[in-house]
């Protein structure tokens, strides 16, 4: 026997080290808790673009929808921010090729614009009636259209 086979004998450390290495082997083999998954965040971000739910995302990967929000959140907010960007484009185009209803809600909703033509400014105006003064045009019969006509005709 060599001096360093007796050295190896008798210490301690050379019998410690597979004895732990065994332990801590055992420990990862039996963690606690679910398996990880693997997820691809691309797809989170593709799905969440294609107007996906978290929830719609979760079942989709098979995986809790707290669980999903929380580790891809930053995937989520990015694939809906594809899908506002896209939405927003195609409703310039639409707008862009004549539709009076597109160019409507463009106007109200990027512009400020309302319908009443004030744009969120009160008029200020005063009406004055007269009570002495006749009416300037006769009283029509609940029957006679605007332009002379019996409702009836």
């Amino acid at each position: 026997m060599t001096d360093s086979d007796a050295l190896d004998a008798k210490s301690p450390m050379k019998n410690d080290k597979p004895a732990a290495k065994t332990q801590a082997f055992a420990a990862k083999e039996h963690r606690r808790g679910r398996p990880k998954k693997a997820i691809d965040s691309s797809q989170v971000a593709k799905l969440a673009a294609l107007g996906a739910t978290v929830e719609e995302m979760a079942d989709f990967f098979a995986v809790d929808s707290s669980t999903l929000h929380r580790n891809f959140a930053t995937f989520i907010d990015k694939g809906r921010a594809a899908l506002r960007l896209k939405l927003r484009r195609l409703q310039i185009r639409s707008a862009e090729r004549g539709s009076v209803l597109m160019q409507i809600y463009l106007g109200k909703v990027l512009l400020g614009q309302r319908e009443d033509g004030m744009n969120g400014e009160v008029p200020n105006v005063e009406v004055f009636v007269n009570l002495d003064e006749p009416e300037p045009y006769p009283q029509a019969s609940e029957s006679q259209l605007p332009d002379g006509r019996l409702g009836g005709e």
